[in-house]
C-alpha cells in the first residue's frame, strides 16, 4: 500500500500584524470587531456590510472566509460562493491546505442557491440620530501644579517569546514520538505483508499508521510555525501592536455541520 502525506500548516503566527500593518488597518480592525459582535448576536446582514468594508480597507484574504460564513448563515448562498471562490483564488496558505474541503462547500452552497429564492439586497442601516449636548458654562482656569517626573517603566517580560519557545519544544518532541511510532508500525506491516497487499484484517493497522503519519506532519508544521513565531516575537514583543489570531468555531445548519475558521487582526 502506498500513500502520500503532505504538510498541513495550521498555526497562525502571533506577533505579525506589526510587519504587515498598512494604512487603514486600524479602521478595518474596528469594523471587524463590530462585525464579530453582530455575528455572535445573529445580526448577519449588518455584520456582512461591516466585514466587506473591512476587507476593502485591509485586503486581508482571511476576511473573505469569514464573510462566506456570515453570508451562508444569512441565506445569501450566491454571495458566499463568490467569497469562497475569491478566497481560493488568493492562494493563501489555509486556502491551499483546505482546497478540497472548500470546493465541496462551494458545491453545496451552489445547490442551496438553486433550491432557495434569493434574499433581498443588503441595505445599510440608518445611523442613530445624534443628540446635541447641552452647552457647558466656561470654567475659570485654575493654576496647574508642576508636572512630576514619571518613573521609568520596567520592560515588559517576553511572555509570548517563552510561550512560543515552549510550544516549539513540545511540538518537536511530540513529532519525534509519533514519527518513531509511524516508522515502527509501517515497518512491521510491510514485514508482515511480505511486500504484497495485506489482508483485510490488517486494514485497521494501516489506518492507525496513516493517522500517526498525519499527526506527525501536523506536529512538524506546528513546531516550525512556533519557531518562526518565537523569532518574530523577540523583535515585536514590546511594540504594543495587536496580534493576528485564528479561531475554530463549531457550527451546525440545515446543510450540514463542521468547524469554522475565523481570522482576527
Amino acid at each position: 500500500m502506498k500513500w502520500r502525506v503532505s504538510l498541513i500548516p495550521v498555526l497562525v503566527l502571533a506577533c505579525t500584524s506589526a510587519v504587515h500593518a498598512e494604512e487603514g488597518d486600524e479602521r478595518a480592525r474596528t469594523l471587524y470587531d463590530q462585525g464579530r459582535a453582530l455575528f455572535d448576536q445573529g445580526e448577519y446582514d449588518h455584520c456582512i456590510l461591516l466585514w466587506r468594508e473591512a476587507f476593502e480597507l485591509s485586503q486581508r484574504v482571511g476576511l473573505l472566509f469569514n464573510l462566506a460564513e456570515a453570508e451562508e448563515r444569512a441565506g445569501r448562498f450566491e454571495d458566499a460562493v463568490s467569497s469562497l471562490e475569491r478566497y481560493l483564488a488568493s492562494g493563501e496558505a489555509h486556502a491551499r491546505a483546505n482546497r478540497a474541503a472548500i470546493a465541496r462547500r462551494v458545491a453545496r452552497l451552489q445547490r442551496e442557491a438553486q433550491q432557495r429564492p434569493a434574499p433581498p439586497p443588503l441595505v445599510q442601516p440608518e445611523p442613530e440620530p445624534q443628540v446635541a449636548p447641552n452647552p457647558v458654562p466656561p470654567v475659570e482656569p485654575h493654576p496647574q501644579p508642576e508636572p512630576q517626573p514619571q518613573p521609568e517603566s520596567e520592560p515588559r517580560p517576553r511572555i509570548w517569546t517563552w510561550v512560543t519557545i515552549g510550544l516549539t519544544g513540545l511540538f518537536a518532541a511530540a513529532a519525534v514520538t509519533t514519527g518513531v511510532l509511524t516508522l515502527t508500525r509501517t515497518s512491521d506491516l510491510e514485514e508482515a505483508c511480505g511486500g504484497t497487499e495485506c489482508s483485510p484484517d490488517r486494514q485497521s493497522d494501516w489506518d492507525t499508521a496513516w493517522a500517526l503519519a498525519i499527526t506527525t506532519d501536523v506536529l512538524i508544521g506546528l513546531a516550525s510555525a512556533s519557531a518562526v513565531a518565537a523569532i518574530l516575537c523577540i523583535f515585536l514583543e514590546n511594540r504594543g501592536h495587536r496580534t493576528q489570531e485564528a479561531t475554530l468555531t463549531p457550527w451546525m445548519g440545515a446543510g450540514g455541520a463542521g468547524l469554522v475558521s475565523t481570522f482576527s487582526f
